[in-house]
């Protein structure tokens, strides 16, 4: 009686432990697939690159972000986020060679001779063979030495103080005659090309 009592109970325990491996083998084969994906999805993520985003309204109709993607070795300029009037929509993909330090031609002759460059000032700038053709704003926040950047790249305008006129394509004048007014001191930068006024500090006059 007690060897028939031992032998049942020993395959209900058997079978009881058959059951529990395939109820984890059921459980491993549904997680597997998930475990693998989320690993694809985090290898992707991590593969990819972005060298940058930029706000491009190249025109009052139409605006999106352009963003520049660096994946696995091979560029590619992404136009997200567009909008056109009161729609929305994703833009197109289009690769890119990189052919310089920060400068990416389309991969596609047929899409004409144009070309980006990523500006020392963090701007990225659409260039054709006679110079830069337009510019796109970044929506990075930009460093001291990017806002200088910035400014070497651009002219002055009517408001700017000196360290700023300095600091522009402008530069250093080749000559400054001072006139003593009752109001204070004012001054005239000699260009090359230009005379700047400057009430003060304050640029209150550019004559080309």
């Amino acid at each position: 009686m007690d060897q028939t009592h031992n032998r049942e109970s020993g395959s209900v325990k058997a079978i009881g432990r058959t059951q529990a491996a395939q109820t984890w083998a059921a459980v491993m084969l549904s997680v597997l697939p998930l475990v693998s994906a989320a690993a694809a999805s985090s290898d992707h993520l991590q593969a990819t690159k972005v060298l940058g985003v930029w706000d491009d309204r190249a025109t009052p109709m139409m605006s999106c972000f352009v963003q520049i993607e660096e994946r696995a070795g091979k560029y590619q300029a992404v136009r997200k986020d567009c909008e056109r009037g009161s729609s929305l929509f994703e833009g197109d993909i289009n690769a890119l060679r990189k052919t310089g330090p920060n400068q990416f031609h389309p991969a596609d002759a047929r899409l004409g001779h144009w070309f980006y460059v990523i500006a020392a000032s963090g701007d990225l700038e659409v260039r054709d063979k006679k110079g830069v053709v337009r510019t796109i704003t970044s929506t990075a926040p930009k460093s001291a030495e990017q806002r200088r950047a910035k400014l070497k790249s651009e002219g002055v305008a009517v408001g700017m103080q000196k360290d700023e006129v300095l600091a522009s394509s402008w530069g250093k004048p080749t000559k400054v005659n001072r006139t003593q007014t009752a109001n204070g001191v004012r001054e005239q930068w000699v260009y090359r090309n230009g005379y700047l006024y400057f009430d003060g500090d304050t640029l209150v006059g550019i004559q080309n």
